[in-house]
């Protein structure tokens, strides 16, 4: 309970000047309901400390985003608790903040696939895709035929991703296996790539450390596997990959994460397990000249 060392009952002006309210919004608040002050002979309104204990509460709740019905509502409410109500706007008000920060991320990814005059940053533009394939059109060119087919298979990782995320546990090897089957239609690599990534999350499960033999091993089957597929050398592929993963700039697709909640907290465990077991891999990798400069133009 507020208390105040003032005369028992407060006219108007020293009600404003101690709450910061002003004199039409209190005569509002008094019109409204959320306030029965006194009157003087004369007609004034005369406030006790109660009185300016409940407008302290209103200026809250005001101030946190309540609608004036929510602060009548609140304030007339049998067993009213502040502690609870504040609990309450606190959820709420983390809510919103969370809801925020996905649009801003949303709308600063997608702004990065539109890109400039010049076009988009190949590097940039994955990123996004690869958070959020259903927006992969804008990149879409008709006249392109292996954008055309980078596009479909965005597509189809948006779908997997759904079909894995709406399955129930008792589903999930079955659909994950049916996922990964269809992934060869889009190359050796995907199939490669989702491979490992199945079989990383299974050793983090288990809690076999990042930078274990077995990690290693599971990354060097992958990259030796896409060696022979693309008869090329992976090893930029492989780099862009893992520093994605380091960077939080791609969480492992529902379809890959064999787990009872998908919250972000544990998608980022699993993130950053696969980042370390790259990297690991990749730091036991000769890095030529040649290798140098590709890395360097696509990081520019």
């Amino acid at each position: 309970m507020l208390k105040m060392e003032v005369k028992e009952m407060i006219k108007t002006g020293e009600v404003s000047k101690l709450t910061g309210i002003k004199k039409r919004t209190l005569q509002r608040y008094v019109e409204w309901g959320l306030i029965s002050p006194e009157r003087s002979e004369a007609g004034y309104m005369l406030f006790s400390e109660d009185d300016l204990t409940t407008l302290f509460l209103i200026k809250l709740f005001k101030d946190l985003g309540y609608t004036t019905k929510e602060v009548r509502e609140a304030l007339a409410a049998p067993g009213f608790d502040v502690r609870e109500s504040l609990d309450c706007r606190i959820s709420e008000l983390e809510t919103q903040l969370r809801k925020g920060r996905e649009r801003l991320f949303l709308a600063k990814e997608v702004r990065k696939l539109i890109g400039n005059g010049s076009g988009p940053n190949t590097g940039e533009a994955m990123h996004a895709l690869l958070r959020h394939p259903e927006y992969a059109w804008i990149l879409a060119d008709e006249g392109d035929e292996g954008e055309r087919e980078l596009v479909n298979y965005f597509k189809w990782a948006e779908s997997a991703n759904s079909r894995m995320a709406d399955a129930g546990m008792s589903e999930l090897d079955e659909r994950m296996a049916q996922i990964i089957e269809e992934s060869k239609e889009f190359g050796p690599f995907a199939y490669i790539v989702n491979q490992m990534l199945i079989a990383l999350l299974d050793l983090e499960a288990r809690g076999i450390p990042a930078r274990s033999e077995e990690a290693n091993a599971a990354v060097a089957a992958a990259y030796s596997a896409a060696e022979n597929a693309n008869e090329d050398d992976p090893y930029v592929t492989f780099y862009i990959l893992g520093k994605f993963y380091k960077e939080g700039g791609m969480t492992p697709p529902s379809m890959l994460a064999r787990m009872d909640e998908r919250s972000l907290e544990r998608l980022h465990v699993a993130e950053t397990y696969i980042a370390e077991a790259m990297s690991g891999f990749i730091e036991t990798l000769e890095l030529t000249e040649e290798r140098r400069k590709e890395i360097e133009e696509l990081e520019n």
